[in-house]
């Protein structure tokens, strides 16, 4: 069987191949998790500066000023910005590596 040798070694090319495929999907499965877990926690983190904002407007009697916070930027209510934030869109152009309110 002279031809076994190539046969074997297609087979495990393909092998390979489709271990390869395997991982790499579940590679960006991962990523995707990963990124819609920081979406999540910057989210939660804005509900909360804007319950903050709101009880502190509350507290020194300026609760006419709650309305006005339609107007606000969310970011500005968290600490500070997520890594990936890029300003407002249409102050500077817009890129590609990152996101805009």
């Amino acid at each position: 069987m002279a031809g076994s040798g190539k046969v074997e070694f297609v087979v495990r090319i393909l092998i390979g191949a489709i271990l390869a495929l395997v991982l790499l999907e579940r590679f960006f499965y991962y990523q995707e998790l990963a990124e819609k877990t920081v979406m999540e926690a910057t989210l939660t983190n804005m509900r909360s500066g804007m319950r903050l904002r709101i009880a502190d407007l509350m507290t020194q009697n300026r609760s006419s000023e709650i309305a006005g916070m339609l107007d606000e930027n969310p970011i500005t209510w968290l600490e500070r910005p997520p890594a990936d934030y890029r300003g407002i869109l249409g102050a500077g152009g817009a890129k590609a590596d990152g996101w805009y309110v």
